[in-house]
């Protein structure tokens, strides 16, 4: 049970992952005139 617990947070984690990710590409391509190198690593510690 426990080993189970444990592959459900590393795919919740890397989904998350994957989600900022995308936030990260919108938010970049929305703002292409302020060229911001939005960082994932900040959204990925929220």
């Amino acid at each position: 049970m426990e080993k189970w617990n444990r592959q459900i947070i590393i795919l919740e984690t890397s989904f998350r992952q994957q989600q900022a990710l995308d936030i990260s590409i919108i938010l970049y391509s929305l703002t292409p005139q302020r060229k911001i190198p939005y960082s994932v690593t900040s959204l990925r510690t929220k």
